[in-house]
Parts: C-alpha cells; sequence; structure tokens
C-alpha cells in the first residue's frame, strides 16, 4: 500500500491501537490534494508545515498525477506532526526522485520523539528523475513528528510520492483477491500488453509471503495460436504500458514469471515464479504478448482462476472473462531509426486506403525546436498490415535557400471528398522555440510557421510544403499552427482544419484555418475564447 504523506497520521493511530493497516485505504499518491505551494496542509491525519516557498503539491506522480515537491536553498525543511503516536516501531516507505544533477544535493529524514531526534534516512543515493528511488526507514515508537529535510540548488529538489507506514508485524495476505480489466487493446509489435489486473492484499511487513502463482484461463480466445506468451509483473493500479526505448518491465524483479505458448497450448495457462510481496497492495497485471501477423480480426479472452499467495491457493472475487480486441503499433520505437513517435491522425482516403500521420521523433519525445518530421503510414486493407515509415513534410525542404531548420510536427490530416486530394498541416520552426514567437513579423525567423502539404497519388508521394503563414496570421499574433488530429471536408466542399493562435499579448485562442477553394488560398477564422488551445472540428447538421 503506498499512500501520501498527509496519511501517515492516521496509519500512526491504527499502530497505537496495535492494530494493522486495513487494506481498504488502498494506496493515497497526492491526487485529492490541492495543487500548489502551501505553508500549512490540514489533512484528516494531521497537520503538514513549512516555511514559504519549500513545498508544493504538484503534477506528475509515480503511480498518479500528482506528487510532492520540495524546493531547495539551504537547509530547508518540511514538518508533518503526528496527531497520534505509534505505540511500536513502524515501517516508512516512499517513492522519490531527484530533479537535478547538480551539487550540493543533501536529504533526510528524522523522527522526533521523547527522546529527541533520530535520523531514520539518509537521501544520498536519490537518482535524478523517474521515480526510480524507494525511500525505506524504520520510525520508532513514540514518534511525534517527522521532518523532511533538504539542500539542494534554489529552485531545484525532491519529490516525493506514493508514501506509506505499515505496523512491524508478521505479514498476512487478504484471502480476498479482486481483479479489474484494462481498456487498452492487446497490442501487436508490442511487448506485454496487459489484460487484466488481480489486487493482492497483506497487513504487516515482517517475515514477508510470496506470490508463487497465477493460474489464467484462455478459454474463447478467437486463435490461441496467435498469442506468444504470458507474463505476470508487479506494476501500479494503472495499466503498465511500453513507451518508447524503455525496456518492459523496466525491473525485471518484478516478473513473477513467463510462458510461452505453442500451437497445441491449452487454454489453462499457470503462470509460475517467487515474487515477494509489498505491504498494502500488490497490482499483479496479466499480460500478453502476440506473434507478429496476428489476426486483428480475433479477440483474447481470459479469466482469471486464481493465485497461490502465503503458500495458500486463493479463488478471485467475481472473476469474469474480459475479451480484448487486438490492434497493431503502427509504428513504434526503432522504426525508420527514429526514439519515438508522437501525435497521430488518421484518415480515409476516397478509394479506402486508411492514412496515418504523426511525428516523427527522432532524437526525443520532446517537443519542437527538435530533429522531428512528419511521417505517414498506409493501409489498403482496413488497417490489419501497415506500409513502412514515409515522409509526408520534410523540415528541410519547406526553405532550402534558409539553411537548417528546426524540426515540422504536430500533423493534422483531412481527405477533400469533392477532389480526393489528401492535405496535412503542420507547424514548422526554423531557427527558434516556436514557443518563443514574437508579433510584428510573420517571417520563419520570427515566428513559427503553418505549412501545408498534399498527395494527389493516395498518400504515395507528396508536395512540396507549402508555407501559408502570410495567408492566415494576423501580424498582431505571435503564432498560429493547425490542431493535431483531423480535419474536415464539409459538405460544400470547405476544407477546415483545427487551429489556434497566440495574441500579442501570447494568450491562446482556439479557431479554425479554412479554404474554399480546394485549398489554392486558406483563411483563418475568429477566436471561439481565450485560453482555449488544441480542439476538434465538425460539421453540424445544418452545415455550421
Amino acid at each position: 500500500m503506498r499512500l501520501p504523506l498527509n496519511t501517515l497520521t492516521g496509519l500512526a493511530l491504527l499502530c497505537a491501537l496495535g492494530m494493522s493497516v486495513p487494506a481498504a485505504l488502498g494506496t493515497e499518491s497526492f491526487e485529492q490534494a490541492k495543487h500548489g505551494k502551501f505553508t500549512t496542509l490540514s489533512t484528516k491525519y494531521g497537520p503538514m508545515s513549512c516555511r514559504d516557498g519549500v513545498a508544493e503539491i504538484g503534477g506528475g506522480g509515480k503511480s498518479g498525477k500528482s506528487s510532492l515537491r520540495m524546493f531547495g536553498g539551504q537547509d530547508t525543511e518540511l514538518k508533518l506532526d503526528l496527531k497520534d503516536t505509534p505505540s511500536r516501531e513502524v515501517r516508512l516507505s516512499a517513492w522519490a526522485e531527484r530533479w537535478t544533477g547538480q551539487a550540493p544535493f543533501e536529504f533526510s529524514i528524522v523522527a522526533v520523539g521523547p527522546k529527541g531526534e533520530k535520523k531514520i534516512y539518509d537521501g544520498k543515493d536519490i537518482r535524478t528523475g523517474g521515480f526510480n528511488t524507494r525511500i525505506e526507514a524504520g520510525v520508532p515508537a513514540g514518534t511525534r513528528s517527522l521532518v523532511f529535510k533538504l539542500t539542494s540548488p534554489e529552485n531545484k529538489g525532491l519529490k516525493l510520492d506514493d508514501l506509506f507506514i505499515v505496523p512491524c508485524i508478521p505479514m498476512k495476505v487478504n484471502p480476498q483477491v479482486e481483479m479489474a480489466s484494462s481498456a487498452y487493446p492487446v497490442m501487436v509489435r508490442i511487448p506485454c500488453s496487459p489484460v487484466l489486473s488481480l489486487k493482492v492484499q497483506t497487513d504487516g511487513c515482517l517475515n514477508p509471503q510470496f506470490l508463487t502463482a497465477v493460474n489464467l484461463d484462455f478459454t474463447g480466445t478467437t486463435k490461441l495460436s496467435d498469442i506468444e506468451s504470458v507474463t505476470v509483473v508487479r506494476g501500479e493500479e494503472a495499466p503498465p504500458i511500453q513507451h518508447g526505448e524503455d525496456p518492459f518491465p523496466k525491473d525485471a524483479s518484478q516478473v513473477l514469471g513467463t510462458v510461452k505458448l505453442s500451437g497445441s497450448s491449452k487454454p489453462q495457462v499457470s503462470v509460475k515464479g517467487k515474487l515477494e510481496l509489498d505491504p498494502g497492495d500488490n497490482y499483479l497485471w496479466a499480460c500478453v504478448t502476440m506473434k507478429k501477423g496476428a489476426s486483428l480480426d480475433g479477440r483474447v479472452v481470459v479469466r482469471p482462476a486464481s493465485v497461490v499467495a502465503g503458500n495458500k491457493l486463493m479463488k478471485v472475487a467475481n472473476a469474469a472473462p474480459v475479451a480484448q480486441r487486438i490492434g497493431v503499433a503502427v509504428v513504434k520505437h526503432g522504426d525508420f531509426n527514429s526514439k519515438f513517435y508522437r501525435i497521430p491522425g488518421l484518415d480515409r482516403s476516397r478509394k479506402g486506403t486508411l492514412l496515418a500521420v504523426y511525428d516523427i521523433r527522432y532524437n526525443h519525445s520532446g517537443d519542437l525546436p527538435a530533429n522531428i518530421d512528419v511521417g505517414v503510414s498506409r493501409s489498403t486493407d482496413g488497417g490489419r498490415t501497415w506500409s513502412d515509415v514515409k515522409i509526408a513534410i520534410d523540415d528541410s525542404k519547406i526553405a532550402p535557400s534558409l539553411g537548417a531548420t528546426k524540426g515540422v510536427g504536430d500533423p493534422a490530416i483531412l481527405v477533400d471528398e469533392k477532389t480526393g486530394r489528401i492535405w496535412v498541416a503542420a507547424i514548422w520552426s526554423h531557427k527558434h522555440s516556436i514557443w518563443g514567437s514574437k508579433s510584428g513579423d510573420n517571417s520563419p525567423e520570427a515566428c513559427g510557421q503553418l505549412v501545408l502539404a498534399y498527395s494527389d497519388d493516395d498518400g504515395l508521394t507528396w508536395s512540396k510544403p507549402i508555407n501559408i503563414t502570410e495567408q492566415t496570421k494576423d501580424k498582431d499574433w505571435r503564432i498560429l499552427f493547425n490542431g493535431p488530429g483531423n480535419g474536415i471536408c464539409m459538405k460544400d466542399g470547405t476544407l477546415v482544419f483545427a487551429a489556434q493562435y497566440w495574441d500579442g499579448k501570447g494568450v491562446p485562442w482556439s479557431t479554425i484555418v479554412y479554404s474554399k477553394d480546394q485549398g489554392k488560398t486558406w483563411h483563418c477564422g475568429t477566436g471561439v475564447n481565450e485560453q482555449t488551445t488544441e480542439a476538434q472540428v465538425i460539421e453540424l447538421k445544418d452545415g455550421s
């Protein structure tokens, strides 16, 4: 069970009563706390306090979208006054990361009790980024406060998430095992697609218990021989998804085991191993790897039959078959020598060809300016198979006379239903960050540029990029660019892309960019409302 900082006092109360932590508390990771800096934070478990500018609740976490952040400087402190004092030693655990590699960096946790202060954790080995460092420390009986101390460069510091305390009593496994399913399709070309999770709960932290088997039933799967292997890994409440070049799973010690299926395999699969259970909630994900060429017309159906934990066979509560569609990764890390692909759009040509556009982010996953081109893949069989990566817009071909550029991306695609021409829109960064675009000048040297390319042969080849910034952008604005995803062709033949512009003060407004003459000339609409950005566009029944 991974609980945030503001749950410590409530857990301490349970310890004082000699009780174990009820699994119903689940995982807390600052998801309910208001974002922003604080000097005092009232929680149902006790007050947290610090000087102004020392701490905040911010975005990005180990398991959720929020975390506790401490800012550096010299000798900053965050104090948690425990409302109730533990009568026995308890164990504290959390996940942490530095957001600076610079020196100096020192972090410690101090327990304050009747015998004075005691340092219970020294964070000199906390790693930078990724919440990859696990904090574990014993909290002595009688502790009244926990003080988190940090020294780091100004405006840099430490993030904490999924922090919890458990009683130091022998571990017991809750016999009630719960299941949940993933909303993601099972993906061809992506290893270990999650299909369902099992939550195994424990109380206490001494004499850890082990998970030794997860028994699954794939009866109902359209074609069992399309499954290459089944793996069970420990993760978070959210499904584990592979991103970019990261290996999956990142930590081999979190894998219970893998079973490779053969053509003659029975639908009953037992994944065995020895995985030490954590105190609290343990989320075990059953993941499948599909064979290359697996049919997208089928489904993977799986039901969790039972698990073996703490040397006991336990049934899964309300176990029901989970049926997942099969999908295919059109592009992924390593294709076309690119590390990442992002910002997809999809449309169907008049010939029935599916066309997917996306950013080819060659070097990293970050936004412009960067080494990015707009890529395209084609499918002529309804999405079952896809062509290799092709370039729809190459930034080096937009204005070669200007020299080196800094990428083009965030594409949108539309099909002209009158002519069959396929259009792609994107934003081009020449010599600067597009986010630093300036008003008063529409040149590539001053602001990001709105560019188009088209194909008249069903997406096989693409025109030289066309810069329509002068046609569409008001010079008083800082920038105008398309919204990623899809544009539309209206019933009367008007071509429309969603867009946004930033006015002279840098305030964003959603709008549209449109053409009434099959793309010969382009115009910009009015702003929808301030502080609106990426949008999509549809045509209503009345043609508006």
